[in-house]
């Protein structure tokens, strides 16, 4: 064990994140190939079947939360879909400042297109485990995420990325 890392380092959890970057690098360049001639990317795909499953128009705000990335990060790839005829963009009845998005047939269409392939692709990825496994596996990634999904709740990472990087800039001088 390296005491440079503390005492206490344990590589596990290192290993695992390095395991979970590998599998959504080897997933998404899978997903590339797939999607490739739809000229869509894995974003792009995403907002789709998010909206898909929706049973109407949602805010910017919540296919952000669904996607667990900021608004003002979709903004590009919705007015992307929307150009393309994939999304249609309607006023927000709640508040006239917002707009909402919902999935057009167009859309739709090429989602019926697609799925069967995506469907295929994903039972090809998870082939190594049984329906059982992956249901254990899912739960387990997902209570990581709750854990850490409020980056200011009590063990959210930004109170642990700030004092890391005070702890590193404090042990440099």
């Amino acid at each position: 064990m390296r005491t440079e890392y503390g005492h206490d380092f344990d590589v596990l959890p290192l290993k695992t994140l390095l395991l979970l970057h590998r599998i959504i690098a080897t997933v998404s360049r899978a997903e590339g190939i797939e999607l490739g001639p739809s000229k869509l990317n894995g974003t792009y795909f995403n907002i789709l079947t998010v909206l898909h499953r929706c049973p109407g128009p949602i805010s910017m705000k919540e296919l952000a939360e669904a996607l667990s990335v900021q608004p003002p990060n979709l903004t590009g790839a919705v007015r992307d879909l929307i150009d393309r005829g994939l999304l249609a963009r309607n006023e927000n009845p709640e508040d006239r400042r917002s707009y909402t998005v919902g999935i057009a047939p167009r859309g739709e269409n090429l989602l019926s297109a697609l799925l069967p392939g995506h469907w295929s692709m994903l039972s090809v990825i998870f082939s190594s485990l049984s329906h059982d496994e992956l249901d254990v596996l899912s739960g387990l990634l997902e209570r990581v995420l709750a854990d850490i999904a409020d980056p200011l709740g009590p063990k959210g990472l930004k109170p642990t990325l700030h004092d890391a990087a005070n702890h590193t800039a404090s042990d440099t001088t």
